[in-house]
């Protein structure tokens, strides 16, 4: 059993990209697990090969990170368990099939959404682990991207899940910092530092390829209703993230509160996915993406332009149109002048 890695610099992409696939604790797993379904019992060789690679040190280090940390003796139970071993050949294939993704095109998918002089690189861990989730850690300079190697994705949703979390890789050196805040106070630095979690709405965008595409396409109908169901309550949502901002403005809470309550608004699809994706594709839709990668640089300039666009469409089709932010939060996070009369916020002519 062997997957071949997958390491890709493209010429096409220059030094833009550079995406390393690193299947070794996979492997290693199937490896013993293969042993355990052919009645032979994997040694402590194999086990500490696997406990050695890359990808479980850097996972365990992460989980620690986030407060899940897990020991290895939890690990070994979960490849020993009966699940484990009935997924065994499922689990090789999709290993065998994702070493083979066109990294090269899912990465332009991520660029295509994505500063001229953004740059992603990155390595790809697909690992057998317990929790069912992907996710990037690290820095731009040191990026992974851990795939929950999950034999039920079609080919197309795992290319979506990685462009997904190669834009999260490409965007975050760009990202408003406290640099560009400097001149807020603190508590408008806290409101404008939890808007950074609209990118989750920026890489839906990205992953489905448009604002004319439905952002779950190449989901299953499942998947698809769930977005609908709660692109529906996108109302709702938006106000939901208006009090939370406008708490933290006013010192309602404390920084843990706010923390948790931001925490909330991720879930299987939450608001931070369907609100910033419904803003990221009314601002293209109205204004195009050149402007959309500006508001990626400064979440308040998101938040100017989507109300612009949304009262602009309202005015064109003479109904009542998408709820938008209120004017007190707006002014509280978008003061006209910082110290020493210096523009804080560029509003571009055309959203004004």
């Amino acid at each position: 059993m062997s997957a071949v890695p997958n390491e890709m610099a493209s010429e096409a992409l220059g030094d833009r990209v550079s995406l390393r696939f690193c299947g070794e604790q996979a492997e290693a797993a199937l490896s013993i697990v293969c042993k355990l379904a052919g009645a032979a019992p994997a040694d402590e060789d194999d086990w500490a090969r696997m406990f050695a690679t890359e990808p479980y040190i850097r996972l365990k280090e992460r989980e620690a990170s986030v407060g899940r940390p897990f020991a290895d003796a939890e690990f070994r139970a979960f490849l020993l368990s009966s699940e484990t071993r009935r997924q065994l050949p499922a689990l090789k294939q999709a290993l065998a099939a994702w070493s083979q993704l066109p990294l090269s095109a899912i990465a332009s998918r991520a660029l295509e959404y994505l500063p001229a002089s953004a740059r992603i690189h990155a390595r790809l861990f697909p690992v057998i682990k317990p929790t069912p989730n992907s996710f990037v850690h690290g820095s731009s300079d040191d990026a992974m991207v851990f795939l929950h190697l999950d034999p039920t994705l079609l080919m197309p949703q795992v290319e979506a899940l990685i462009a997904h979390e190669l834009h999260h890789i490409g965007l975050f050196p760009f990202e408003c910092e406290d640099d560009l805040r400097q001149d807020l106070p603190p508590p408008v630095r806290r409101a404008v530092g939890l808007m950074r979690d609209f990118r989750e709405g920026y890489a839906v965008l990205a992953a489905a390829g448009g604002p004319d595409v439905h952002p779950r396409h190449f989901d299953g109908v499942a998947e698809r209703e769930l977005w609908n169901r709660s692109m529906a309550q996108f109302g709702r949502d938006l106000k939901a993230i208006e009090k939370l901002l406008l708490d933290v403005v006013h010192e309602r809470l404390t920084l843990e509160q706010s923390q948790r309550i931001a925490m909330e608004f991720f879930g299987r699809q939450g608001p931070w996915y369907t609100v910033g994706w419904r803003m990221a594709a009314t601002v293209e839709q109205r204004f195009g993406r050149a402007l959309l990668l500006d508001c990626m640089l400064d979440p308040r300039l998101l938040l100017l332009c989507y109300n612009s666009a949304a009262i602009r469409a309202a005015r064109d089709a003479g109904a009542e149109g998408l709820p938008i932010w209120s004017l007190e939060l707006m002014r509280a996070l978008v003061p006209v002048r910082g110290k020493e009369g210096a523009p804080i916020l560029h509003r571009p002519d055309s959203v004004r």
